[in-house]
């Protein structure tokens, strides 16, 4: 099945075939779905891509998002590079850092730190200075001084 998003600049509702429904708030740089997803992050975030196919572009000018059903979101500009033995894929900032999660994931970046949670059990953190990261996979990574790659 294919999922097309379009988020435009004022945008602040977008449903999808699949019963998501995000709300994206320019100003508090947020997006919060149905599923309990909430997402804050900063302007100058990148691309995450993960084997669930989902691929969401977040820029200035509206962008589109078509999927599949897995993840892969792109934000815009600078980028620093995740990735996870889930096959996650994750481009943010270049000043990234920690990630956690009650999945093995918990993520911190980004200047000014702002909280994800979601009912699924995710929590993301974003604040600034890379760290490591370490997930219950067993799998460290630590942010290189080069933000494009890891």
């Amino acid at each position: 099945m294919e999922i097309s998003f379009e988020f435009c600049p004022d945008s602040s509702t977008i449903e999808t075939e699949l019963g998501f429904s995000f709300e994206f708030c320019p100003d508090s740089n947020t997006i919060e779905t149905e599923l309990g997803f909430s997402f804050e992050f900063c302007p100058d975030s990148s691309t995450i891509e993960t084997e669930l196919e989902f691929s969401f572009e977040f820029c200035p000018d509206s962008s589109t998002i078509e999927t599949e059903l897995g993840f892969s979101f792109e934000f815009c500009p600078d980028s620093s590079t995740i990735e996870t033995e889930l096959g996650f894929s994750l481009e943010f900032c270049p000043v990234s850092s920690i990630i956690e999660t009650v999945l093995g994931f918990s993520l911190e970046f980004c200047p000014d730190s702002s909280t994800i949670e979601t009912e699924l059990g995710f929590s993301f953190e974003f604040c600034p200075d890379s760290s490591p990261i370490e997930t219950e996979l067993e799998s460290s990574i630590e942010f290189k001084s080069d933000p494009t790659k890891i």
